[in-house]
């Protein structure tokens, strides 16, 4: 569950990645200094069977974690530089 006014700060999920959109969302939280709560409850069940996306898409799945990855580790770099010394 998200808020509406995370949506208002951050935008919606970015269409062009196909699979790892929380990872890049979150990345986004991060960088606005958003919090995220675990809620300690089941609200969905996942159904694995084998046209699941990532069963059937892993390359592309694989390369958008990729760049997920490099956008989070290029804020902490530019976070990095950004201090006085």
């Amino acid at each position: 569950m998200i808020r509406k006014n995370v949506f208002d700060i951050i935008g919606d999920f970015d269409e062009q990645v196909t699979a790892g959109e929380i990872l890049d969302w979150q990345t986004k939280m991060k960088k606005y200094n958003l919090k995220i709560k675990k809620l300690d409850l089941v609200s969905t069940n996942r159904r694995i069977h084998t046209s699941n996306f990532g069963r059937t898409q892993q390359k592309t799945e694989f390369k958008d974690y990729a760049k997920s990855l490099r956008d989070r580790l290029n804020m902490i770099k530019n976070k990095i530089k950004d201090k006085p010394s």
